[in-house]
């Protein structure tokens, strides 16, 4: 069964759900993979109400579920601090003989993420290739929008006037693996960002090679780099950048000291980032995968790792 059948066969058997996205090493082919592994498939499921959804797979599916996960998934309404991660939910399971990895995601706690980069949790996953099945044009329309800026970003933290395809790309794709987690802890392999791109480069290309903010000479890309574009970066990014160069050390800075000093404080922005949505989004999906399952998960994802750095 291909990739997008798959994801519309799952939301058959699911609880309904507006939309589907496939995305990761299980969905696109990643360097560093034999033939005779099958990585798990990683699926977005966007849904209205997570708790609603929770509830009637429980009902459908309770093998989906760790033992006593109903008790923990049912505070998943509370109204606190964790609003955004209250929306997000985790499950593991087989399917059509494949091993899934659901992320699940309330619709307006997504849009919330791609226009604001607060957590910079879906928005991460979704600046890379993706595919999907029945996608609402507002959210096709955003997600789009994040991508734009996702490149204005990568061309700023670039910090150099010309600069290749496969360059920019792996900048693009090393913006949420900045800070996360398992980078931090040697989790995942270091060269991950690098490996999507080497998988997926036509899709990149498809994705970000047309974009008028892009200029060729030859096979290089100039960089525009658009400073002039920073006000319309989304508005937690923004807020955050603003205060940094606002200041009056900046200020006193050369223009080459102040590229350098740019790209510095983006990378500093998307590591804090990065750190807290990977701890928050590992304790949100406990609520349904349970302790043991995520540390089974990261300690197999550690192995592998070591295992491909030393091949």
């Amino acid at each position: 069964m291909k990739n997008l059948e798959l994801i519309e066969n799952l939301r058959e058997n699911l609880p309904p759900s507006i939309a589907g996205i496939g995305y990761g090493s299980g969905i696109f082919y990643q360097k560093g993979y034999s033939k005779a592994e099958k990585p798990d498939k990683d699926v977005i499921l966007i849904v209205e109400n997570l708790h609603s959804f929770l509830t009637e797979d429980y009902q459908m599916h309770p093998e989906h579920f760790y033992k006593g996960a109903e008790k923990k998934y049912g505070k998943l309404e509370a109204k606190d601090a964790s609003w955004f991660y209250n929306k997000i939910g985790c499950l593991k399971f087989e399917h059509e003989d494949s091993k899934i990895k659901l992320l699940i995601v309330e619709k307006d706690a997504l849009l919330y993420d791609l226009f604001t980069w607060q957590h910079f949790n879906l928005a991460g996953r979704l600046s890379k290739p993706i595919i999907y099945d029945s996608m609402p044009k507002q959210i096709d329309e955003a997600i789009k929008e994040n991508r734009t800026n996702i490149l204005i970003v990568s061309l700023l933290m670039a910090n150099k006037e010309e600069l290749t395809r496969e360059e920019l790309y792996k900048i693009i794709s090393s913006l949420s693996y900045n800070g996360d987690i398992r980078m931090v802890t040697d989790f995942e392999k270091k060269t991950k960002a690098l490996d999507i791109v080497d998988g997926s480069f036509e899709m990149f290309e498809e994705i970000y090679g047309d974009n008028p903010l892009l200029t060729y000479d030859g096979d290089k890309i100039i960089n525009p780099y658009p400073v002039e574009y920073i006000k319309r970066l989304p508005s937690d990014f923004y807020q955050d950048f603003a205060d940094k160069i606002n200041s009056s050390k900046f200020k006193w800075l050369s223009e080459e000291e102040k590229k350098t000093e740019i790209q510095k404080i983006i990378s500093d922005i998307f590591f804090r980032k990065n750190l807290v949505n990977s701890l928050c989004l590992l304790y949100s999906c406990e609520k349904t995968l349970g302790v043991k399952t995520a540390i089974k998960h990261a300690l197999t994802k550690k192995i592998k790792a070591k295992v491909k750095t030393r091949k």
